[in-house]
């Protein structure tokens, strides 16, 4: 790239002021140039934005370094990507704080986003050794697994898969799973008010499965952990996948 980019610019770009003498890479240069003129308004939240090709010639500087410059915008949120379409800006972004509880489905909601919340599959089963374990269940106790799918702009967000016992929540099936915050469901219905949450995160890669959902993304995903007591005991494990460029956490921790 050095030689190639050296006969582009000698010093100074023509284009937007990008500086090849500059020890800041020519791809964070181009993304603070573009983040600035979405910031200044020139697209606006659902605006198509422009594409690699465009841009190449807009700017003249490499594919790669594009790429790599969307990339970047598309990870601060600023962008993202709808299969078939090409990249579009956004201003939608999720900022929960983990000093209060929370359900994820109402957080999206809360942003303004047409939200999409599809029961994809609900059976009762044999826990799993994690979900025994982290409920506390007996052996040959059975519990009910709820896979939900939560989407917004045509684009997959979330993948839910939900456990409860059977014995806590009898006839849950025939309930509306697809009720945007199922906290509400399980108080409403069955008396379980929630009391505290243990709850842990962790960065992974797209499993087989729910590659189904989220297609072959180039975003970092975060798994969400959950376990969920009343006053007694522990009722529902939930553990939700959830797409790391639209969602941040925060906490505040008081000192002394």
């Amino acid at each position: 790239m050095g030689a190639e980019m050296k006969q582009q610019f000698p010093g100074k770009s023509k284009h937007g002021g990008l500086d090849e003498t500059s020890s800041v890479p020519l791809y964070s240069q181009l993304a603070s140039l573009l983040r600035g003129k979405i910031a200044a308004g020139q697209w606006k939240e659902g605006d198509l934005f422009p594409s690699e090709t465009q841009l190449v010639q807009d700017y003249g500087v490499s594919r790669g370094t594009v790429r790599q410059a969307i990339n970047q915008l598309t990870q601060q949120n600023l962008l993202y990507r709808k299969r078939g379409v090409g990249s579009m800006v956004t201003s939608a972004r999720i900022d929960q704080s983990l000093n209060e509880f929370y359900d994820l489905s109402t957080s999206f909601g809360a942003t303004g986003l047409d939200l999409l919340v599809e029961l994809k599959g609900a059976k009762e089963l044999a826990p799993p050794s994690t979900v025994m374990d982290r409920l506390r269940l007996k052996t040959g106790t059975r519990v009910f697994w709820v896979e939900r799918v939560l989407s917004a702009r045509g684009e997959v967000l979330i993948v839910e898969h939900i456990f409860v016992p059977v014995e806590f929540f009898p006839g849950l099936l025939a309930q509306d799973l697809s009720e945007r915050n199922l906290y509400e469901l399980f108080l409403r219905e069955y008396g379980f008010k929630v009391n505290r949450a243990q709850e842990s995160f962790e960065m992974v890669e797209v499993c087989r499965h729910e590659a189904l959902y989220f297609g072959n993304l180039l975003v970092p995903l975060l798994q969400h952990t959950r376990v969920t007591f009343d006053e007694i005991r522990p009722f529902e494990f939930r553990r939700s996948t959830i797409r790391g460029d639209i969602c941040t956490y925060h906490v505040e921790i008081k000192v002394g």
